[in-house]
């Protein structure tokens, strides 16, 4: 796959949808002034730790704009993004003290 040099700038962004059998989807991008536009995942711009190579729907990815062998824009090294932590509840107690 080629790299547009000009876009490097790391983007954020959903998976819409990902079929590992086809090794595709799409993802949605969730910052910026091109937020809630799609643009094309191939499972080969995954960057996985283990040799899955996949994505599930609703996933939080980072990723880069560039282009497929057609010269169609497509997301580059595509990575799943952490879950922020949960901070635990503060618990209040009866008599209003925190637990």
């Amino acid at each position: 796959m080629q790299n547009d040099n000009h876009q490097q700038e790391v983007r954020t962004g959903v998976c819409l949808w990902f079929t590992p059998a086809r090794g595709y989807g799409f993802l949605v991008y969730s910052d910026g002034p091109t937020d809630g536009l799609t643009i094309f995942a191939h499972r080969d711009n995954i960057v996985a730790d283990t040799g899955h190579q996949v994505i599930k729907a609703g996933e939080a990815v980072s990723f880069i704009i560039g282009s497929d062998f057609k010269g169609r824009p497509s997301a580059l090294k595509i990575t799943k993004l952490q879950a922020a932590p949960v901070a635990a509840p503060t618990v209040v107690s009866a008599e209003g003290t925190a637990q």
